[in-house]
């Protein structure tokens, strides 16, 4: 699967054969992309660059497809031989918690293959892609920034918590109906109040101006008012999930993980090798090594921003 930097502009390629030769379809190929998860349209009727080679062909991914993470599921479309075909490929947007360059910056990697201390670019690549993954098992949450659906139950309060964090809502379910929809234009709103993120992003709340909004689950018996998400009762919210942007101290524990990654003790990490005699000199890692990340540093940092009881729908 291809990978593209979130926001980025990626050139796909694609090519054509017939009996191991590369052919020229009858006519145009057409493109369209979809979100491979949810399989919602991103662009469609697109045509393909026909480059100059035989059977070469180009349409760019630009930021109205890559500005969120997810998977791009790119279909073509032609004609040869009189033939309909339609092929797909893949590719993964994602955002990284280090770039290349600040990685190799941090470290004072040569950048030139006769330098000492030279990391070529695909073992770069591999070192962050890794301590984002690390980052990510630890926390379990991304700190990109993608479409997804929580589901939660209400408990009567005027409140609701999430378990990840939300950058916007466009849609709210209660019990599998739509009751909120802010795609629309006007909106499409049957809950009877408008909702919006608390400032922590990890809970949604009703906007209701002229009296206060119920955390607590209770209920004013003088007017039996009850919290407005029900108890007992499923909602589901919409929307990009996620951060907007890679917080400083996060992109920090990337480069860290990654120098690790490139280190020469990884792979005994790797392999839970707990002693290491090397003739004279001989050490033994800590059991702290194997249940974290592996650097102490880092997994104190972590701790403030790891959740629990994830439920993504």
């Amino acid at each position: 699967m291809h990978q593209i930097y979130r926001g980025t502009t990626e050139l796909a390629e694609f090519e054509i054969y017939v009996n191991g030769q590369l052919t020229d379809a009858d006519g145009n190929v057409t493109v369209s992309v979809t979100d491979a998860q949810y399989g919602t349209v991103i662009g469609s009727g697109g045509t393909a660059t026909n480059e100059p080679q035989i059977g070469k062909y180009t349409f760019h991914l630009d930021p109205s497809y890559t500005n969120l993470n997810r998977v791009l599921r790119v279909q073509w479309d032609y004609q040869i031989n009189g033939k309909s075909v339609s092929q797909e490929d893949f590719y993964e947007v994602f955002t990284p918690y280090a770039t290349i360059a600040k990685i190799v910056d941090y470290y004072n990697f040569g950048t030139r293959p006769q330098d000492l201390n030279y990391r070529t670019q695909e073992e770069l690549i591999y070192a962050e892609r890794v301590a984002r993954y690390q980052i990510d098992s630890y926390t379990n949450q991304s700190f990109g920034r993608y479409w997804g659906n929580q589901e939660q139950f209400g408990y009567g309060s005027d409140a609701i918590e999430l378990t990840q964090r939300m950058v916007n809502i466009q849609q709210v379910y209660e019990n599998g109906v739509l009751v909120i929809d802010y795609t629309q234009d006007p909106v499409y709103n049957s809950f009877g109040y408008e909702v919006e993120l608390t400032t922590t992003n990890k809970a949604v709340r009703i906007i209701k101006n002229s009296t206060d909004v119920i955390y607590e689950g209770q209920f004013d018996p003088t007017i039996l008012y009850y919290g407005r998400f029900r108890e007992h009762t499923r909602y589901n919210f919409y929307g990009e999930m996620g951060w907007t942007y890679v917080p400083q101290d996060i992109s920090w524990c990337a480069m860290k993980l990654a120098g690790n990654v490139l280190s020469h003790d990884a792979q005994w990490r790797e392999r839970y090798l707990k002693k290491v005699d090397l003739s004279e000199i001989s050490f033994e890692l800590d059991g702290g090594a194997f249940s974290g990340t592996g650097d102490v540093i880092v997994d104190n940092i972590l701790d403030n921003y790891r959740t629990v009881g994830m439920m993504i729908i």
